[in-house]
Parts: C-alpha cells; sequence; structure tokens
C-alpha cells in the first residue's frame, strides 16, 4: 500500500512539473542550465516543459548579443549553414534544407508572433547537425540587425 502511494506521488509530481513561461527571468537558466552571459539581452523568450515524464521541452528566444557570443553558439553546437535549394526536403547529408513554408524550416514549431517576424530570407539560418526527429536547434540571424532568434524542440 505504501509503494502504490509513492508511486501515485511521483507520478503526480511529475505531470505537475510541466508548465509555459513566457519572457521569464529564469528561461535562460531552464534552456540551457546555466547563468545568462552579461553581454546577451534578451528581448523575449517563451520556454515549454511538457509534464509526461519524457524530457520535451521546445523554446523561442530573441536575443540581442554580439558577434562573439554568436560566434560561439554556433561553435558550442557545431552548427551548420541551412540552405535553401527547394521545397519539402528535409535533410540531404549534414545539410538541413528548408521545408517550402515561408517562414518555417519545420524544425520549431509553435512559433509566437516575435519570433522571425520577417520573411526567411531576411535571416543566416544555421542549424544543429542529426536527427531532426529529436533535436531541432536553429539559429536564425537578422541580416539587417543582426540579431539572433533561435529555437529547440524535442519531443
Amino acid at each position: 500500500m505504501r509503494q502504490a502511494l509513492l508511486l501515485v506521488l511521483a507520478v503526480a509530481g511529475c505531470i505537475s512539473c510541466g508548465g509555459t513561461w513566457e519572457d521569464d527571468p529564469k528561461n535562460w537558466r531552464r534552456i540551457f542550465g546555466e547563468k545568462q552571459p552579461l553581454d546577451v539581452e534578451i528581448v523575449h523568450s517563451r520556454y515549454w516543459l511538457s509534464p509526461h515524464w519524457t524530457h520535451e521541452f521546445s523554446f523561442h528566444l530573441h536575443l540581442k548579443a554580439n558577434e562573439r557570443y554568436e560566434k560561439e553558439l554556433k561553435e558550442r553546437y557545431n552548427m551548420v549553414r541551412g540552405t535553401r535549394p527547394g521545397p519539402r526536403r528535409w535533410a540531404d547529408g549534414p545539410e538541413v534544407v528548408w521545408n517550402g513554408e515561408d517562414n518555417d524550416w519545420g524544425r520549431c514549431s509553435g512559433t509566437t508572433d516575435w519570433f522571425t517576424p520577417k520573411p526567411v530570407e531576411n535571416y543566416d539560418v544555421w542549424v544543429e547537425p542529426g536527427d531532426p526527429t529529436w533535436h531541432h536547434l536553429t539559429l536564425y540571424v537578422d541580416r539587417d540587425t543582426h540579431e539572433l532568434f533561435l529555437c529547440d524542440v524535442q519531443l
């Protein structure tokens, strides 16, 4: 009986762990598990965590950062340049391609109004290589303002 009660409490505790946080100062730590760098400004953030027992999440960040941080981010995640050779292709080797939608590389669903507000042609797109069914880290760099839009989803 006691073991059954502990199991029910553990499951209930996991279910209550999920949520959505918009523009919350704690989102950086939720996403990266570390303190936010002083030279990175978060303009907007959204973090969603599933109440499911597996680690399912998505996040969207709009950042103002210097070129050093942009370079560090690309190196940290071994990001490669996304290309746009044609519609409805997902990946060709390490090169990730656009899926044909106006503003969607097919890698970050559930976007917000502030995330990449311009047509996709206005951004340089960088992606983390690998299996897109597990990880979808994508960086959009605004060609005019050099602001960063970073997103990821793991379901």
